[in-house]
């Protein structure tokens, strides 16, 4: 990755493989952020 950093004329991905652990960590990171978005979103539905 440092190579990449170094490198000015390239562009870079990084994918990292599937983790059980950190899938179960982000449902509740999701439904927290879900909650939050539909709440801050009701209104502005009720005004159109």
């Amino acid at each position: 990755m440092a190579w990449c950093e170094d490198e000015t004329d390239i562009d870079y991905v990084f994918g990292l493989a599937e983790n059980a652990r950190l899938l179960q960590l982000l449902q509740s990171i999701q439904y927290r952020a879900s909650q939050e978005s539909s709440q801050k979103i009701q209104p502005i539905v009720e005004f159109f």
